[in-house]
């Protein structure tokens, strides 16, 4: 194809395939931002003439659910939960923790010394490893945990598959006041 061929129509369309094929927003607005950078470097050299038909495009928005919860609501969330799911309520509370994040943690992977957590590429939402901080709170919990239990392995080596996890998660939905959490998938 030719780059005076590309206009703004077919990338649009190209945009409108990727997302309903089952690209995530963020990776269909990135190709988007690769073809206008990419029409940007054709014009610097002469290879196009003409405004990028990628400029200033409308990023693709997924409309994902924003959920916060109130102290209260926090609170009594870490108040009915018990043993493992209060240890995987506190990593998403106090660290920020996704659920593969929390079931693939390792204790390898907390470093009481430095006060942080080590999240693995692989566990890890867009395949990149993060540190992320431990508070102190999380921090003493985390060590008692380690102290009655000194496993190798998995924090959560009990559950050994995304069903046990949310077969647990939705026992302490049930026993909330407030039904604003997701369902555990």
């Amino acid at each position: 194809m030719k780059l005076c061929r590309l206009k703004r129509p077919l990338i649009a369309e190209y945009k409108q395939k990727r997302y309903s094929g089952g690209a995530s927003a963020s990776t269909v607005n990135l190709d988007i931002a690769y073809i206008c950078h990419f029409m940007n470097w054709c014009r610097d050299r002469d290879y196009y003439i003409g405004n990028n038909p990628a400029e200033r495009m409308k990023d693709v928005n997924d409309n994902r659910r924003v959920i916060q919860l109130s102290r209260e609501q926090t609170d009594e969330l870490l108040l009915k939960a018990e043993g493992s799911v209060f240890t995987a309520v506190a990593l998403a509370i106090h660290a920020g923790l996704r659920k593969q994040e929390i079931l693939g943690l390792q204790w390898s992977d907390i470093d009481f010394k430095q006060n942080q957590i080590w999240i693995r590429p692989e566990t890890s939402k867009g395949s990149k490893g993060r540190i992320v901080p431990l508070t102190e709170d999380l921090k003493e919990h985390l060590q008692q945990l380690y102290r009655e239990n000194p496993y190798i392995g998995r924090v959560f080596a009990e559950w050994n598959s995304d069903y046990s996890f949310r077969k647990n998660w939705e026992l302490l939905r049930d026993k909330l006041s407030f039904r604003k959490l997701p369902d555990g998938k």
